[in-house]
């Protein structure tokens, strides 16, 4: 067995191959690597001991001696696609983080016809990939996992991380063709059909995102995310029945949170309550649970303590962030572009009326601007942070230790709205307003935050508040409130960049 990177060893001096592989498998790196260099003195071009030589001192963490070994080898031959990933996995893990990366990503200028020449390298292109996506460069990711798929096109595994990373790109056609390519060469993958699914049903396809869940559910009946995720059509739906009998009998705290809000909305009240008791006995807090707790007193008229948050109207963040931030450069002009720009990809939206919203996470992108966009945005989280310090919540006591940031922007035309709805998986909920139209009537185009969807039909209801919101406004609340917007009348389009701050351990990949 040789490490990775290594070859067949060919030299002018005569080696002892099989000492060689026996001092490996016993894992005596040590006296391995005193060969090694007692050979590598004599024969310093000896291109396969370097690699092999550099792979025995990162064993022995030696580092900086096995990037100089990794170094002396790519002068030798600088087309070799594995030297690329072995110099730039130690230069990383020394803290050169950037130095690292520019590492992997030039193994992407090696001319393909050569690159398909070299053994293994659809795999060492997967692994770079692998890395480059840990590293957050999802742009030269997918170039990796695209050319392992070409070098390898029957590789599931590439394709199906181009898939995850064209749909967080928001290229939704893309992610498609690529998990569907990926479902073929591994049909028996429960977790390829699920991630297949998400992807059809952002794109629209629904009955076709439903028969992929079930593919998931019928191969892995434990894989609770496409469980969820077929749940999710259930509801958009309103096919409360069928939820109920999707998730009765499951264990899993996201499905048994799903069987209660069946319950909540089948007016199953004994059978709500028992459920809530048992799921906050599990001490088990999310946003979805405290919107279902705080809708149940309305609905069934019970007080129960809110584990998530008793009283979220009280913590609206409604702020004028352009009176912070040079709104125009940062927000405006990025935002616009964004939305006039042919290649923006858009996903279907059901709540959405006379609007448009894009596909993906709009914080994938790795353009300067984005990225001062995404600070700002934190920079005022941070500071909500501050304002909920001390409260008696568990929106504070259990605020998650991961957390990140998804967005997306919301165009609205003339009689646009939104109805009433939460994010779920979400922890805070937030929206910065790029452009709002001057108001022909009190209250167009304003924000609503509510505790139930009922409530809309009473303005003077102390169950919601209505935000006059304004270019430049950034508003923050905990995820648990139901929002919607009021419909307006403006040739203008009303433009809003939504975001959540999400639990790491809430997300589905």
């Amino acid at each position: 067995m040789e490490p990775d990177g290594s070859k067949s060893i060919e030299t002018d001096i005569k080696i002892d191959q099989k000492k060689i592989s026996e001092l490996f498998l016993e894992k005596n790196f040590v006296e391995l690597n005193d060969y090694l260099e007692r050979i590598l003195e004599s024969s310093p071009d000896a291109r396969d001991l370097l690699l092999l030589s550099g792979n025995v001192n990162i064993k022995l963490g030696n580092l900086l001696v096995a990037l100089k070994r990794f170094e002396s080898a790519h002068e030798l031959d600088p087309t070799d696609i594995q030297t690329y990933l072995l110099k730039g996995k130690v230069e990383i893990e020394l803290g050169t983080k950037d130095q690292g990366i520019t590492s992997l990503k030039k193994a992407l200028e090696i001319e393909l016809p050569v690159a398909k020449t070299q053994k293994n390298s659809a795999k060492a292109y997967l692994q770079l990939g692998i890395l480059l996506k840990t590293y957050g460069d999802l742009k030269y990711a997918a170039l990796c996992f695209e050319r392992s798929a070409i070098i390898d096109p029957k590789s599931d595994q590439a394709l199906s991380f181009l898939g995850l990373i064209q749909h967080s790109m928001g290229d939704l056609k893309g992610a498609v063709i690529s998990l569907r390519r990926a479902a073929s060469n591994n049909p028996q993958s429960a977790k390829i059909h699920n991630n297949l699914g998400v992807s059809l049903r952002e794109y629209g396809e629904l009955e076709e995102a439903k028969n992929e869940f079930m593919k998931a559910i019928a191969l892995d009946p434990h894989l609770s995310e496409a469980r969820l995720n077929l749940g999710d059509i259930f509801f958009e739906s309103e096919d409360y029945s069928k939820c109920k009998d999707l998730f009765s009998g499951q264990d899993s705290p996201n499905e048994r949170l799903y069987l209660l809000k069946s319950y909540f909305h089948l007016s199953m009240e004994s059978e709500f309550f028992t459920l809530l008791n048992e799921l906050n006995q599990d001490n088990a807090v999310s946003s979805l649970l405290g919107s279902l707790i705080s809708r149940s007193e309305i609905k069934f008229k019970r007080k129960v303590p809110n584990p998530f948050c008793n009283l979220p109207l009280e913590y609206i963040w409604h702020r004028k962030l352009s009176s912070k931030v040079d709104f125009k450069n940062i927000f405006l002009d990025p935002c616009r572009r964004i939305l006039t720009d042919v290649n923006t990809a858009y996903r279907k939206q059901a709540q959405l009326k006379t609007g448009t919203q894009t596909a993906g996470n709009i914080f994938d992108n790795e353009d300067s601007r984005i990225k001062k966009i995404k600070y700002t945005i934190l920079q005022e989280l941070e500071e909500y942070h501050r304002f909920l310090r001390g409260k008696d919540e568990g929106l504070i006591h259990f605020w998650p230790k991961e957390l990140s940031l998804k967005g997306w922007l919301v165009s609205y035309q003339s009689g646009g709205s939104i109805s009433p709805h939460m994010h779920e998986a979400s922890w805070i909920t937030g929206s910065v307003y790029i452009n709002v139209p001057k108001r022909k009537r009190p209250e167009s185009g304003n924000l609503v935050l509510c505790l139930d969807a009922e409530s809309q039909h009473d303005k003077s209801s102390s169950l919601n508040t209505s935000l006059d919101v304004v270019t430049g406004s950034i508003c923050l609340f905990p995820a648990s409130l139901l929002h919607y917007t009021i419909p307006f009348e403006s040739s203008e389009d009303r433009i809003v960049l939504a975001f959540d701050l999400i639990p790491k351990e809430s997300q589905i990949a």
